[in-house]
C-alpha cells in the first residue's frame, strides 16, 4: 500500500507538532517499511481478521499514525508492548 505524498504530509505535519524527529519521518526507508508493513497487514487481514478496519486510509490514521503518537514519550523510559494482536503498536515502534 502506497501513502499518497498529501496524506504522508499531513501524518509528518501532525507527528511533528507532538515533537517527532523530522528527520526520521523524511527517511523515505521509514516511510517504504511503514507501506509495506500497512500493505501485509491489510492483506492478511482479509484471510485472518487482524482488524476491523479495512479502509487503507482509516488503517493509515488509525493503526499507523496512532501507534507512532507513542514516540512522544520515548525519553521518558521503556515502552510495553501487551500483546498486540496485528502487530500494532509493536512494529510501527520498531520501525522507528
Amino acid at each position: 500500500m502506497k501513502f499518497t505524498n498529501e496524506q504522508w504530509a499531513e501524518a509528518c505535519d501532525f507527528l511533528s507538532s507532538l515533537g517527532l524527529d523530522h528527520s526520521l519521518l523524511n527517511a523515505a526507508s521509514f516511510r517504504s517499511e511503514l507501506e509495506r508493513y500497512l500493505g501485509l497487514l491489510l492483506k492478511k487481514n482479509e484471510e485472518l481478521n487482524l482488524t476491523s478496519l479495512r479502509d487503507p486510509n482509516v488503517a493509515f490514521w488509525k493503526h499507523i499514525v496512532d501507534s507512532l503518537t507513542i514516540l512522544q514519550w520515548e525519553p521518558m523510559g521503556a515502552v510495553i508492548d501487551w500483546g498486540s494482536g496485528g502487530g500494532l503498536p509493536g512494529i510501527p515502534l520498531a520501525l522507528a
